[in-house]
């Protein structure tokens, strides 16, 4: 279990995101991982951590709960874990990945047999080509992070005619006995295969921008609400009617029967009409198509509205630090609100800071100026963060210090887990054979100082880093020693504890005879007296 830790650094005055440590897990509970997580942070630190962020399994959120279950025990000033939900890429990627198996077309299993089926193959590649006449061989597709399947959905659509040829070029007796042929073989006799690959294309060209553009470590948590509230808008737009989408927020709007178009009406996408109009499939088989697509898109929409961070209103609140809305004043100030309240009921934030944060944003927003400057803001050349503080600079510097401090926590709130599920190819990259666990950490831990350099070209080699590299030596026969003296302890308690054990269970053994004794005594004195009696 990587640990990373986002914080504000004062000397940059930016948000950084750095790899703390890694826990070694045997079992994975919730319990488990609790521990691990207490064990792995610095004394004191607990209860100065704003928020949580990682993927959606129930253990993780099992640990949440315990964890915040755990800090609430006998504080009540202490600030209270905020919540935005799991990774938001997670939960976006989770209703695609889940909405295409609802359709029951198995395109992934079709995707991933067509790549194996040629990889490292050289005598098929050889068959393909001779056979089809091109070299255009199929994209490798990744099932566990779908970043880059648009272009593998849109190749294997380009040689589909291709894989036909080639299947029906295969003398019986030449067929590769593989599974990927198998499914190959069966999946391209679906004459709908083409426009099932160009919807599959059109549905994820809708998440990729979005996934790909929030692999950062730059703060983002304040544009979750508007681009996730995007995404859902125009997915609806292609199967609900006008008229509701027009007079209803999109998060209230009922998917039921009544305000969906007919699965006629849906907008499939240009490349999806395009394949359908080159396929000669029969009206009933069209029909199911595109009810399986409104099926699609009904459930991805469900899926995202369900477990994206829109379902909490933190994210809607944090939302007024995203420059277009900070455009519209009235709507900026309602969802600061919103924010301020949540702050203030987790004791993260007192009433009276929250009104002078309140006081401070309004003012700032109704300079002629700032509106200006928020105008000129493009998101992808300039982090959030570096934008509004120099904003505060330029502006209002002297009048603005508990809005600064309030920017700061919200710039550090996570947007997803990019970060740490980064660092498990890192991981694969350093481990090696026998390798002990500080080990590894400390190779990290370099790595990362590194990169938080900016590189090695832009790593500066000071005299304290000199003299750390000279002592490394000495360094390492002090925590031999250390070692050695520890186990030394170990090996001598638990020696003492063999001898404690062992003069207990003498003294026991002792005790248990004295006992038996005493009762054979007893037993011969009642009897005696029984007799006297008599």
């Amino acid at each position: 279990m990587d640990i990373s830790v986002r914080y504000w650094n004062e000397d940059d005055s930016i948000t950084c995101t750095r790899y703390l440590t890694s826990a070694f897990l045997g079992h994975s509970t919730a319990a488990d991982l609790l521990s691990a997580f207490k064990n792995s942070l610095p004394v004191n630190t607990l209860h100065k951590i704003i928020q949580v962020s990682m993927d959606g399994p129930n253990v993780n959120l099992r640990f949440l709960k315990d964890l915040k279950q755990d800090l609430k025990e006998g504080r009540t000033d202490e600030g209270v874990i905020l919540d935005i939900g799991t990774c938001g890429l997670h939960s976006l990627h989770c209703a695609f990945k889940g909405a295409m198996r609802e359709t029951g077309w198995e395109i992934v299993k079709f995707l991933r047999a067509i790549y194996n089926l040629f990889h490292n193959i050289p005598t098929r590649r050889a068959d393909y080509i001779r056979i089809t006449g091109s070299s255009l061989f199929p994209l490798k597709f990744c099932p566990v992070c779908w970043l880059d399947n648009v272009p593998v959905a849109d190749r294997a659509l380009k040689i589909l005619p291709n894989l036909r040829n080639y299947v029906a070029g295969l003398k019986s007796n030449t067929e590769p006995t593989c599974a990927s042929f198998v499914i190959v073989k069966s999946a391209i006799k679906d004459v709908l295969l083409g426009p099932k690959l160009a919807f599959f294309s059109s549905v994820a060209a809708e998440v990729e921008p979005l996934l790909k553009e929030y692999q950062t470590n730059d703060p983002m948590a304040p544009y979750l609400f508007s681009d996730f509230s995007s995404v859902i808008k125009n997915f609806m737009t292609r199967f609900v009617k006008a008229d509701v989408m027009a007079n209803t927020t999109l998060s209230k709007i009922d998917l039921s029967a009544n305000n969906l178009l007919s699965s006629k009406k849906i907008d499939l996408g240009f490349g999806t009409r395009a394949a359908l109009r080159s396929e000669n499939a029969s009206q009933k088989d069209m029909e199911l198509f595109r009810a399986d697509c409104l099926k699609c898109l009904q459930e991805c929409v469900k899926r995202i509205l369900k477990c994206s961070p829109l379902t909490f209103s933190l994210t809607r609140g944090i939302s007024f630090a995203d420059p277009s809305v900070a455009l519209i004043p009235d709507l900026a100030i309602k969802r600061l609100s919103c924010a301020l309240d949540i702050f203030v009921s987790h004791n993260w934030l007192s009433g009276i800071q929250g009104d002078k944060i309140s006081k401070e944003f309004k003012r700032l927003c109704s300079l002629t100026a700032v509106q200006e400057h928020l105008k000129l803001h493009v998101r992808s050349k300039v982090r959030l963060d570096k934008f509004w503080f120099d904003l505060l600079n330029v502006y209002c510097s002297e009048n603005t210090g508990y809005l600064a401090s309030f920017l700061k926590m919200i710039f550090i709130m996570s947007h997803g887990n990019a970060a740490v599920e980064r660092e498990f190819s890192i991981n694969k990259q350093c481990l090696v054979e026998n390798q002990l666990d500080i080990s590894l950490i400390a190779q990290r831990t370099i790595h990362d100082g590194i990169l938080s350099a900016g590189g090695l070209d832009n790593f500066v080699v000071s005299k304290r880093f000199i003299h750390a590299a000279r002592n490394a030596y000495l360094k390492y026969k002090e925590y031999t020693e250390q070692q050695k003296k520890l186990l030394q302890e170990k090996e001598e308690q638990d020696t003492r504890k063999r001898k404690a054990a062992a003069e207990l269970s003498a003294l026991e053994a002792k005790k248990k005879k004295i006992l038996e004794d005493a009762e054979k005594e007893a037993a011969v004195l009642s009897f005696q007296i029984e007799a006297l009696k008599k």
